[in-house]
């Protein structure tokens, strides 16, 4: 693990010690996912994601929302009198006038500024009812939701009380009731892996859209890009090596191999028995020439 390397976001700073969650959560068990009760008015599950980046939000979009760039400000504002005015055309548009008809059909860059218009125009017009744009695409979610590693991960570290129609379950009867949608022996290396990646200092989310199980965080997705992608896996065929590093190098991220050792004699009905199994991390590490000039 000592190979990899930290992108941080641009505007970004965060010297301090990772955040973690204080206090204690309720949760209430569904299927394959938990929700967190917002108690008292207050809203408990955006503490947990801030405090710890765990769970997502149906529409994940708040931080951009909230951190709306000047650009946007500045949009809003053109958008207002383009909405008043059915025929106004940026100046840019006005200074270079084209005809339509003789743009290729592949050019994108006519196709863009197609869409920027349109955009522009439906954007002036909503400013110019009353409605701001910034608060049409804000999240309005306050229901944070856990996925079945998250809530395992938490009831088991004392962080959350989980519920089931109001009947109280601890870390057996929870692994069980998940048991019932899911097969034993993979939830069991998901959540060890899982495990594995939170105690050694990482915020693991999901992996889907580069093909592996988790994209790992230095401190969270608010501060730094993703340094690896977690492909959980016993062996990799070469041409599987090849295609999964490739495509997390094209996006500078390196490759974890995680392969988890159960012993033959589990009885996985038993959550207790995920004690004596062993997680090893591979690290595929890929030469950077702008991460490596020290």
């Amino acid at each position: 693990m000592d190979l990899l390397h930290f992108d941080r976001k641009r505007g970004r700073t965060f010297d301090e010690d990772a955040p973690t969650p204080s206090g204690s959560f309720e949760v209430d068990v569904l299927t394959n996912v938990s929700i967190v009760r917002n108690r008292g008015g207050e809203d408990e599950g955006r503490r947990l994601h801030e405090q710890g980046h765990f769970g997502h939000f149906l529409w994940d979009e708040f931080r951009q929302s909230n951190a709306a760039s000047a650009d946007c400000e500045e949009n809003d504002e053109v958008g207002a009198k383009m909405g008043q005015e059915d025929d106004w055309e940026p100046e840019t548009k006005r200074r270079k006038s084209v005809d339509p008809n003789s743009r290729r059909p592949d050019d994108p860059e006519s196709r863009s500024g197609e869409r920027r218009v349109k955009n522009g125009k439906k954007r002036g017009k909503q400013a110019a009812n009353g409605q701001n744009g910034k608060n049409l695409v804000r999240c309005t979610d306050t229901q944070l939701r856990l996925n079945v590693e998250e809530t395992l991960f938490l009831c088991w570290r004392g962080t959350i009380v989980a519920f089931k129609e109001e009947s109280l379950l601890d870390c057996q009867a929870l692994w069980e009731h998940f048991t019932v949608y899911n097969d034993a022996a993979a939830m069991a290396r998901q959540f060890l892996v899982y495990t594995r990646l939170r105690d050694d200092g990482w915020v693991p989310a999901a992996g889907t859209k580069f093909g592996v199980d988790y994209l790992i965080y230095k401190y969270g997705p608010d501060y730094y890009h993703a340094t690896a992608g977690v492909k959980i896996a016993s062996s990799l065929a070469p041409s599987e090596m090849i295609a999964y590093n490739r495509c997390l190098f094209n996006a500078r991220k390196a490759l974890i191999v995680a392969t988890v050792d159960l012993p033959e004699n589990s009885n996985l009905a038993e959550f207790s028995a995920l004690q004596d199994a062993y997680v090893e991390l591979q690290v595929q590490s890929t030469f950077f020439p702008n991460r490596h000039r020290e």
